[in-house]
């Protein structure tokens, strides 16, 4: 359990892409995600190639402090953190894995459907 009384989940296991397997993180109560992170998620999903594309700049800004922005198109989605609350309007993110190899992971924050900040794991 969370200090906020909220347990953190991940989902993973049957979610695949033609790309690859995409993980879903949140935090909810012991039965699991709340219907507001279900319509959070499907929107998501349904949405991510121009969430995908508005994040770019920010990818490509933080790809290029480590010399590596030619890899840009090498980059596979691969997760996504869910806001508490399963308002787009909250803080949510996108993770993006560096290849296919078990590379650098880029996370893009979001805040009113707008990406803001991109960090780096390598």
């Amino acid at each position: 359990m969370n200090g906020n009384g909220t347990y953190f989940w991940e989902a993973s296991r049957d979610l695949v892409t033609p790309k690859g397997t995409i993980g879903i993180f949140f935090d909810a109560a012991l039965d699991g995600p709340t219907d507001a992170q279900v319509q959070l998620w499907r929107w998501i999903y349904q949405n991510q190639e121009t969430l995908s594309k508005s994040a770019e700049p920010h990818l490509l800004n933080r790809l290029r402090d480590f010399q590596l922005e030619s890899r840009l198109g090498d980059l596979v989605w691969s997760g996504v953190g869910l806001s508490p609350d399963g308002n787009s309007k909250s803080p949510w993110d996108m993770s993006f894995q560096l290849g296919a190899e078990q590379g650098a992971i880029l996370t893009a924050y979001f805040v009113d459907g707008v990406p803001t900040t991109v960090s780096f794991d390598d």
